[in-house]
């Protein structure tokens, strides 16, 4: 463009106009195609061709960012944010050979009898600069990096090592559930790799669990998908969707693809029963569900009463601060080792109408809920 003598508006709409008929092709046959476009001006925000092209190329991102299928002028701000994300970036692989990271653990809770039905492992960034730093400030900054890769590698060594111990030491945990990135699910290698660290630390397989965020399955092919679900069941791995919502395409992947359990989404759990369209939402869910035959997990279960309402509705399993809050290796050893009776529902409720709440794992500074 030319600057102030050049309105891109127009033109970027024709072009939006063009794309929104469908093409013919060979044979009669229409495409329906999408068009994102990212528009910069020279020499307002940029005064080279390559650092137009940069420039565009961020108004583009950031224009697919907010829903595809639009345009978007750059403007100052989008350089910031980038040139923020290339340094945290930096930072993170940095934290990575400084050995910065470590792991938390959240139980999840069988609220009728305050057994352990399984521990999900947290990764968080001990940052001496920032304090403790939870996975969704700097994740998706490094998705598509070699660090995503490294990070992942740390996760599965530290998380299997950790229950490893627990399970030489006759501790129970039931299973040990890792978040795993779309990074690794790419990755062809992943249940190589998998096992290996399985193997080394001398666990098995049916103690873990690899947990998957819906958003991940749903851009993620079903083919692909169903062989890789296939083999971790096959090698006695369970299956896990984490963060379950309420999408169309969220319930037909669960008639589709081989999944063992659902971890109804936190968002959906906070506020009831003072939502009544998330009452309905995860009530749904939990028959859905249950009628399946899979397993149910109720994420951010903070009260006696939210957790005697999912029960109600058939959900037995939680975790939340009710039960335990994220903690460091040492903590929840000790407070696995605790008699069951001591965390079932009935317990606790007595324990808080008494005003004590000390069957709770203390959280340590900074430690913070998990959304992931």
């Amino acid at each position: 463009g030319a600057g102030d003598e050049c309105d891109p508006e127009p033109i970027a709409e024709r072009i939006m106009e063009a794309f929104s008929k469908p093409f013919s092709l060979l044979n009669d046959i229409n495409v329906d195609l999408e068009c994102t476009i990212g528009i910069s001006l020279y020499p307002n925000d940029a005064e080279n061709v390559n650092d137009l092209l940069i420039a565009s190329d961020l108004a583009l991102y950031r224009a697919k960012q907010a829903g595809k299928n639009q345009f978007l002028l750059f403007d100052r701000s989008m350089r910031e944010e980038f040139q923020n994300k290339v340094e945290l970036a930096r930072r993170v692989k940095s934290a990575l050979e400084l050995g910065e990271f470590e792991m938390f653990y959240q139980p999840q809770i069988e609220m009728r009898t305050g057994r352990v039905l399984g521990i999900e492992a947290l990764l968080r960034w001990r940052d001496p600069e920032r304090g403790l730093r939870m996975p969704t400030e700097f994740i998706e900054v490094i998705e598509h990096s070699d660090g995503a890769q490294q990070l992942g590698t740390f996760v599965l060594d530290r998380a299997i090592s950790d229950a490893a111990e627990w399970h030489r030491q006759g501790i129970n945990f039931g299973r040990l559930g890792i978040n795993i990135t779309a990074a690794q699910l790419r990755d062809t290698n992943f249940i190589d790799h998998f096992l290996s660290r399985l193997l080394t630390h001398g666990l098995p397989p049916e103690k873990t669990a690899v947990e998957i965020l819906e958003s991940t399955v749903l851009s993620s092919q079903n083919r692909r998908l169903r062989a890789l679900f296939d083999e971790l069941n096959d090698l006695d791995i369970s299956v896990e969707f984490d963060d379950f919502g309420t999408g169309y395409a969220s319930l037909m992947h669960l008639r589709q693809l081989p999944v063992n359990r659902v971890k109804i989404d936190r968002e959906f759990v906070l506020d009831l029963p003072n939502n009544d369209n998330h009452e309905n939402i995860v009530h749904g869910v939990i028959n859905f569900v249950t009628k399946l035959g899979l397993e149910l997990v109720a994420e951010g279960v903070e009260t006696v009463e939210q957790a005697q309402l999912l029960s109600s509705w058939g959900c037995e399993c939680a975790q939340g601060y009710l039960f335990a809050r994220p903690a460091a290796v040492e903590d929840v050893t000790a407070y696995l080792k605790l008699a069951d009776y001591k965390r079932s529902l009935e317990h606790v409720a007595r324990a808080q109408a008494g005003g004590t709440e000390d069957l709770v794992i203390p959280m340590a500074a900074g430690a913070g809920a998990d959304p992931s």
